[in-house]
């Protein structure tokens, strides 16, 4: 299995798994948590919201092998380091597999 695809599926996993979450946080809104105003978790659920449209972006890319994905995958990476200790082996893992570099794509005639 090339890298991009290894990073691919990392990207697509953490992009369902914040979905998920965002989606569990929108019943938040139908059923509001005591002392707080019904739009009170609207901020963090648009945060886990664009977390997983950025992770389904780079997903995309990754599996395309192109540049942009792989810097963003870096990018990420870099970034879940701080999150000790599940980010951090995610974002070792994800360095691992981006940090050399892919091939070019190669195109095939269909």
């Amino acid at each position: 299995m090339s890298d991009n695809y290894k990073a691919f599926r990392v990207h697509r996993a953490l992009a369902v798994l914040y979905g998920v979450l965002a989606l569990l946080l929108s019943s938040a809104l139908f059923f509001p948590p005591m002392g707080y105003g019904q739009w009170g978790v609207l901020p963090v659920l648009v945060f886990f919201g664009l977390v997983a449209f950025v992770h389904g972006w780079t997903a995309m890319a990754c599996r395309a092998g192109s540049e942009p994905g792989r810097k963003a995958s870096i990018a990420i990476a870099v970034l879940m380091l701080c999150g000790f200790p599940i980010g951090t082996l995610i974002g070792a893992y994800l360095l691992s597999v981006t940090w050399k570099g892919w091939p070019a794509p190669q195109f095939t005639a269909s």
